[in-house]
């Protein structure tokens, strides 16, 4: 039995039951049991049966799917294509009231769809792309169809999606139109950002050369880490500036005696604790990494307060990382959708305690879970 989080091991032959027999064994596919054709991926499989299988069109993507694998398109463009077909039926069918597959004319309903009469919230850059998609998919299943002798035909015909009109797709394509507007929207975002390229070079250079400093510090502290690593917890501290401003104060660990350590054993689970005494899985000694702790930074001169590192406020805030499970109340999402109006970002605000308002605690972002379970600094990437 899988772990909770894990995902299950799924193959081709799982879709026994969930589709017709005929387009699981459908020839010149992994499915023939007289030939060997490229099998279909996990990944594909395990997109079918969550997703696909039940819907009126199942079989014809399942078909697809063993079509296109068995030309040997990658995994991703297979998965892709699917999703996208997926995607598209599952949001004309309803709107124009088709049943089953039969009914479906891609003559007449893709052009009410790529002129805005069904789901006119999506953008031309997503009509196209469904377009383009489905005639390239349609036409190599029915090249695969096409191969087959007259007695195969007969039954796999009513599983292969009609074409579109070449000349009506000639009508509706539009990527002339969205490579143009591409190009247009790129020219502008370019010439926006060119009056401040320089300044955002200067600070590029600066930001990389704090972590430089930073990373070399880090590395000559580890050589006086000694070989049984019995004087861990190793604080130690170096200078920003030239003269110095700030001194910026650092702690070495190793993932051992940071969960034994009494500031943070509590917040540990007994047996994490007993893996850490006794040397055993993720404490073993071959994944017991050393890793770095920026404890504060302190102002050498003057009353300004200290700059620190530029990321800090975004760990301390908790806007790193997307949704997780982790805890929170209003308060914090509330602090965090402030802070992150001050510097522009409209969207992040949304994301950020999106569900709160019904009470769902899991809008959060991942840096809470990192913050209140893990306890775990930040880690520079060095093992002694």
């Amino acid at each position: 039995m899988a772990r909770r989080g894990q995902r299950l091991e799924v193959c081709w032959q799982d879709l026994e039951g969930r589709c017709t027999a005929e387009v699981l064994h459908a020839p010149k596919t992994s499915g023939d049991p007289s030939s060997t054709w490229p099998p279909v991926h996990a990944r594909v499989v395990r997109y079918l049966i969550q997703n696909v299988v039940g819907r009126p069109w199942a079989d014809h993507l399942i078909l697809m799917a063993a079509v296109l694998s068995a030309r040997r398109l990658d995994v991703a463009s297979v998965k892709h294509t699917l999703y996208n077909i997926h995607a598209r039926f599952a949001d004309i069918f309803p709107a124009l009231d088709l049943a089953e597959v039969g009914e479906w004319n891609p003559d007449s309903h893709l052009v009410a769809y790529m002129r805005g009469d069904i789901a006119p919230d999506h953008s031309q850059y997503t009509r196209n792309l469904f377009l383009t998609r489905y005639r390239s998919t349609a036409k190599l299943v029915r090249s695969w169809f096409d191969a087959l002798p007259d007695a195969e035909q007969q039954i796999y015909r009513p599983f292969v999606l009609p074409e579109v009109n070449m000349f009506l797709y000639e009508e509706l394509s539009q990527s002339k139109q969205i490579v143009q507007q591409q190009r247009a929207q790129r020219k502008t975002e370019t010439e926006a950002i060119v009056p401040h390229f320089a300044d955002l070079r200067a600070e590029a250079h600066y930001r990389f050369n704090r972590l430089a400093r930073l990373r070399q510090a880090y590395l000559q502290a580890i050589t006086q880490v000694l070989p049984d690593r019995s004087n861990l917890p190793l604080d130690f501290s170096f200078d920003e500036g030239d003269p110095p401003q700030e001194r910026m104060h650092c702690r070495l660990w190793d993932r051992r005696c940071f969960v034994l350590d009494p500031k943070h054993v509590a917040m540990y689970s007994p047996n994490t604790r007993g893996r850490a005494r006794n040397k055993r899985e993720n404490y073993a000694d071959e994944h017991n990494e050393i890793f770095l702790e920026l404890v504060k930074a302190e102002r050498l001169s003057g009353d300004a307060p200290p700059e620190g590192f530029w990321f800090a406020e975004l760990l301390t805030v908790g806007v790193v990382g997307s949704a997780t499970y982790g805890g929170g109340n209003e308060q914090e999402v509330l602090k965090q959708r402030t802070w992150l109006r001050q510097w522009h970002h409209p969207v992040l605000c949304v994301r950020v305690g999106s569900k709160q308002a019904s009470g769902d605690p899991r809008s959060l972002c991942s840096i809470h879970r990192f913050r209140k379970k893990r306890k775990r600094p930040l880690q520079v990437g060095h093992q002694s």
